[in-house]
């Protein structure tokens, strides 16, 4: 029986317990970093702030959050919770 290769991704990390900082990084090498690297530390280190900050945050939906950014996750949450804390 063959088994797809996501498959097989999402078996190993459920056995080596990736972290949810391992996944951000994991995104960021391969939705952000560029292949041909950075002329700077200062470079590197702002637009890797600016993917954390700008597209992972706001703009990246995630499957965790049922299609929901995570600013718009935790926005959710805080009108449900302060809704039922009332």
């Amino acid at each position: 029986m063959a088994v797809s290769n996501e498959t097989k991704h999402e078996w190993s990390c459920k056995l080596l317990g990736y972290s949810p900082m391992e996944h951000i990084f994991r995104s960021l090498k391969s939705e952000w970093v560029t292949r041909s690297g950075y002329h700077s530390i200062t470079e590197a280190k702002n637009n890797i702030i600016n993917y954390i900050t700008g597209y992972y945050s706001q703009v990246r939906p995630h499957t965790f959050n049922n299609d929901l950014t995570p600013n718009a996750s935790e926005s959710k949450y805080w009108t449900e919770y302060n809704s039922v804390a009332k």
